[in-house]
């Protein structure tokens, strides 16, 4: 009975001990990011980005989408500032049994940016960006150095309090979205974008 009891008041303790280191670290990581300490901010995204790199279980995500997801890479960020890059494919899916493309790689850089978009703008702790920069990629031959930007779009606080962020897998609602921000879009093998121009970060 009396090592039952101590054993009950040391899981209360320990619990109570677990609960106080993790909210002060939580009050650490926020006063750094109030100053403005890189490490720390990078730190956050980094971790936010893993945890978005694989898809959920059943997930209606398309599959490439996610891919372009994997892809991410941070070109710089501050306390109120982020601006990533992410390279995109063709939407290539299994439809009764045959390989079929379904979408190039324009729609998933689209998809994908606005879906990215979301997350940086609210699923990212500690952190809370007024302006985003998105940049993608499509890869000529699988290519890593030879890489084209598809599509550049930046998008404000404002911008996504008021987005319809269900509905972009849509190509319609899609291009509606991110025609109410600032985007740039690469319409053809003749259009080139250069998405340092009027950059938010360099």
């Amino acid at each position: 009975m009396t090592a039952g009891i101590i054993f009950i008041i040391f899981i209360i303790l320990y619990t109570g001990f677990v609960v106080m280191q993790g909210r002060l670290a939580s009050k650490a990581w926020m006063k750094n990011v109030d100053n403005n300490n890189q490490e720390t901010i990078e730190e956050a995204l980094n971790q936010a980005f893993e945890s978005w790199r694989r898809p959920k279980k059943n997930d209606q995500i398309p599959y490439a989408d996610w891919s372009s997801i994997e892809t991410m890479e941070v070109k710089n960020v501050t306390r109120e500032k982020c601006r990533v890059s992410m390279i995109s494919g063709p939407d290539i899916r299994i439809i009764d049994t045959v390989r079929k493309q379904t979408g190039d790689a324009r729609s998933v850089a689209r998809r994908s940016a606005i879906m990215l978009a979301e997350r940086l703008f609210f699923d990212v702790p500690f952190l809370y960006f007024e302006l985003l920069q998105i940049d993608v990629y499509e890869l000529s031959n699988n290519d890593i150095k030879n890489k084209n930007c598809i599509l550049s779009t930046q998008i404000t606080r404002d911008d996504a309090n008021v987005a319809d962020w269900n509905s972009y897998l849509n190509e319609e609602d899609t291009q509606n979205i991110l025609s109410n921000w600032k985007t740039m879009q690469n319409k053809g093998a003749l259009t080139k974008i250069n998405p340092d121009n009027n950059a938010i970060l360099e």
